[in-house]
């Protein structure tokens, strides 16, 4: 496969596109490490090409059609307004992390006491989606109303109005 660009810079991906029968690209994210191996082929004109002969490592490969957005890793901290909103049954969050950290995605009803927390874990850098069922921490459903979605990741703090109906 032949290396035809690489990019990167500090904060965010590295991405390269290689030449292959599959049109593959490969894009390393935070955190991943990729050792490259190429050879040098002479081309009139004292030019140089070269042709990557083997990579080793933690990496993302994704073939031509594929929705590149998906592989990229955002700039900043987001989250969206659920949808839909209002709701019911269910409803789905979406959000956004730079890098990999711990997240919690809790729900609170409007007089400011938990209801259910949704998510509490570390998470890979990326896009992620949660989705609710509109039931309490007993596994109870919630009664129509205005309630609270508050995401908490790393020092990024965002909050989401949202109303069930039934």
């Amino acid at each position: 496969m032949a290396l035809l660009d690489a990019g990167h810079n500090k904060d965010g991906p590295v991405a390269a596109r290689l030449r292959s029968p599959t049109r593959s690209k490969v894009t390393l994210k935070p955190g991943e490490q990729i050792e490259l191996t190429y050879r040098a082929e002479p081309l009139p004109e004292n030019r140089m090409r070269f042709l990557m002969v083997e990579a080793k490592g933690s990496y993302t490969r994704y073939r031509e059609g594929d929705n590149y957005s998906d592989y990229l890793i955002p700039a900043d901290f987001q989250f969206d307004q659920n949808y839909p909103n209002p709701f019911n049954p269910t409803t789905t969050f979406s959000f956004s992390l730079p890098y990999p950290t711990d997240v919690k995605l809790e729900i609170y009803n409007v007089l400011g006491r938990k209801v259910t927390t949704l998510l509490d874990k570390a998470l890979a850098a990326g896009r992620h989606t949660v989705d609710w069922d509109g039931r309490d921490g007993d596994g109870s459903p919630v009664a129509s109303g205005v309630y609270f979605a508050r995401l908490n990741a790393d020092k990024f703090t965002s909050t989401k109005k949202m109303v069930v109906l039934k």
